[in-house]
């Protein structure tokens, strides 16, 4: 049983790429580095390592989430409706800080 559990965490594929995120609160584009990891159980998990701002790079350690699955989770029809907005702008998101930095990945 511990062996198939082991299995299945191993990792597929992961791949670091360049990605294009929007930051909602100053309404600008912003180039992430995020590395996309595939396990083979299926599940795909996404962590962004460096967001460039001001033409320099600033390193970044944080998950990112899939808008469907939060929208899948919601309960509300009022939080489903919040995330279907956010959804015009990308498929991900990032939070880097809630109050100041929140990004919408494409």
């Amino acid at each position: 049983m511990m062996e198939e559990l082991i299995r299945s965490e191993q990792i597929v594929s992961s791949e670091t790429m360049t990605v294009n995120g929007f930051e909602l609160y100053s309404e600008t584009n912003s180039p992430l580095k995020v590395k996309v990891i595939q396990r083979r159980s299926g599940q795909m998990e996404i962590n962004c390592i460096g967001i460039k701002k001001n033409g320099y790079w600033k390193t970044c350690d944080k998950g990112v989430a899939s808008l469907e699955d939060m929208y899948n989770k919601a309960k509300t029809d009022e939080d489903k409706s919040s995330i279907l907005s956010l959804m015009d702008y990308g498929n991900y998101l990032l939070i880097v800080d809630p109050k100041k930095e929140i990004y919408v990945i494409e």
